[in-house]
C-alpha cells in the first residue's frame, strides 16, 4: 500500500497505471484528502518492472537529497539513519560524497519485508561489503513487526477497547526468530519498528533467540 498526497498523475508519472481491481493488482494506492482521510487513487499492478532512473532523474534526486541534508546539517545534526534504504540511495549518497556535497554521515539499512526469502539477507551483506565508509555505510537490517495504534494495527497484548482486536504481527514468531538468528550470525545489526507492547515482546523474543543460538556479542539490536 502506498499513500500519496498529490493527484493520481503522480502515480502515472512513475509508471504505475491507475486501473480497476484485477487479478494482476497487488494492492491499492491511496491518497490523503484535506481532512486527513484516505481515498482510493488507483491500484498498483506490478505487471512491469520499475524503470531505472534516467541521468536527469538521478541528478534531480541527488539535488533533493543534498538540499535535505543541508537543511538537517543546519540544525546541528551531523549523522542519520535512513531506515527505508536500498542500493539506489547508497549510490546517490556515495556520489554526493565523491563530489564533496555530502553534509551528513548516513547509514542505510536493508529493508527486509515479511514476504522476503530469508536468503535475501545476503543482499544486506553485499550492501555492507560495497558501502562501509566513514560517511556512507550499511550494516543493518530493518523490519516492521506491526503498524500504528491509530489504525489499530499496532500489535497489543490486550484487545483494543473499540474493536476487540489486538492487531496482526507482520512476521510469524518462528520466521522472525530465524531471521534474527541468521542476521545476527552475519554480524548485522537489526532494527525493528514495533509500536504495540505485543510487537515489542515478539521482537525481544527474536533477539533472545539469536543470542541463545549465536551467543552474546555487542550486537546493539533495537
Amino acid at each position: 500500500m502506498a499513500v500519496i498526497n498529490e493527484r493520481v498523475e503522480v502515480v502515472r508519472k512513475v509508471g504505475i497505471e491507475v486501473l480497476a481491481p484485477s487479478s494482476d493488482a497487488l494492492g491499492p494506492v491511496l491518497r490523503l484528502t484535506v481532512s486527513g482521510a484516505r481515498e482510493l487513487a488507483g491500484y498498483e499492478t506490478g505487471s512491469d518492472p520499475v524503470p531505472s532512473p534516467s541521468a536527469a532523474e538521478r541528478a534531480a534526486d541527488m539535488d533533493l537529497i543534498e538540499a535535505s541534508l543541508k537543511n538537517i546539517a543546519s540544525k546541528g545534526i551531523t549523522g542519520l539513519h535512513n531506515m527505508d534504504g536500498n542500493f539506489y540511495q547508497l549510490e546517490l549518497l556515495s556520489a554526493l560524497e565523491a563530489k564533496g556535497r555530502l553534509t551528513c554521515r548516513t547509514e542505510v539499512p536493508m529493508h527486509f519485508k515479511n514476504f522476503d526469502s530469508i536468503d535475501r539477507l545476503e543482499e544486506a551483506v553485499e550492501m555492507r561489503q560495497q558501502y562501509s565508509g566513514d560517511m556512507v555505510w550499511s550494516n543493518r537490517v530493518k523490519m516492521f513487526m506491526d503498524g500504528v495504534v491509530e489504525s489499530r494495527t499496532a500489535v497489543m497484548t490486550r484487545p483494543y477497547t473499540d474493536t476487540g482486536t489486538t492487531g496482526d504481527p507482520l512476521f510469524p514468531q518462528p520466521f522472525f526468530d530465524e531471521i534474527c538468528t541468521r542476521a545476527d550470525a552475519m554480524g548485522l545489526q537489526i532494527a525493528v519498528h514495533a509500536i504495540g507492547d505485543g510487537a515489542v515482546h515478539r521482537v525481544l523474543n527474536g533477539y533472545e533467540a539469536a543470542r541463545r543460538v549465536n551467543g552474546p556479542r555487542d550486537s546493539r539490536h533495537r
